[in-house]
């Protein structure tokens, strides 16, 4: 059933449909849900899931800022909003791209911002430059604080569904995970982490035993239930050999600030 009147439409479930009823200032608001529907579609071949998208995008661009960009599906004006994203449904294998969610052959979602069904956070705000986006090699580049964190993941900090740290599994919104740890001997968790193929980056750096893990930090957040602020960012890998820049291979949020503040920006090129 939908309910539908001179600014909105909504389904029962209380999903918005959109272009039903909404207004201009409202719909300049709305690429990210109509990402998040269009991503639950099957496709018979997955470039269709960009190439589908690029009519709407191209009517979309008058709502955008005169300045922006839109490189694989993601406007530059949303970035890094939308560069936090995950499968709804783990584990994927890592494509081309993975910075991108038309990576991902599945459903996924917005993890700051669920717009369709309201769970918004307090605030949001961007701690990091987006540089550019290279359309022929597909290279994302910005300048960021990163800090490896590889150490502070240690496989005995894994999601556990009797331990009590539910609220940060919650959070984190998927079965599998990682509790982010100062060290071994100090082991309340300060943050969560959970790679796009469940293998902590695995399928797509499975030939590096002595891969390195970095967090690259994003954004702060605010929400209205614990943990009240958190800094969001994204987990990489370096490249495999041959090949300069870092790969996605998952996201992360910490919840102290003090671990990642001294770190200095620098420029990383995720491929």
């Amino acid at each position: 059933m939908v309910w539908v009147c001179k600014s909105h439409a909504e389904t029962e479930t209380g999903y918005y449909i959109v272009g039903r009823g909404l207004p201009r200032e409202e719909l300049s608001n709305e690429w990210g849900q109509i990402v998040q529907e269009h991503s639950s579609r099957l496709f018979t071949y997955a470039r269709d899931r960009l190439i589908s998208l690029d009519g709407l995008a191209s009517k979309y661009r008058h709502l955008k800022p005169q300045d922006d960009f839109y490189a694989f599906g993601i406007w530059g004006s949303d970035m890094p909003l939308h560069l936090l994203w995950s499968p709804r449904m783990l584990p994927w294998e890592i494509k081309d791209q993975p910075w991108s969610w038309a990576s991902c052959p599945r459903e996924i979602w917005f993890r700051v911002r669920q717009i369709a069904t309201r769970h918004d956070c307090e605030s949001f705000k961007s701690q990091c430059s987006i540089l550019q986006v290279d359309l022929k090699t597909g290279m994302l580049k910005l300048m960021a604080r990163k800090k490896e964190i590889h150490s502070n993941l240690t496989r005995k900090f894994e999601f556990d569904p009797e331990d009590e740290h539910s609220f940060l599994r919650e959070r984190a919104n998927h079965l599998t995970g990682c509790y982010i740890t100062m060290s071994d001997t100090h082991i309340e968790p300060f943050g969560w982490a959970v790679f796009d193929d469940a293998r902590r980056g695995g399928s797509i750096l499975k030939s590096r035993e002595d891969q390195h893990i970095y967090f690259l930090y994003l954004s702060d957040v605010e929400f209205s239930t614990p943990p009240y602020s958190e800094s969001y960012g994204l987990l990489l890998g370096e490249a495999p050999h041959g090949k300069e820049g870092f790969l996605r291979i998952g996201v992360a949020a910490i919840s102290r600030y003090s671990w990642i503040k001294d770190e200095p920006e620098v420029d990383v090129t995720i491929i």
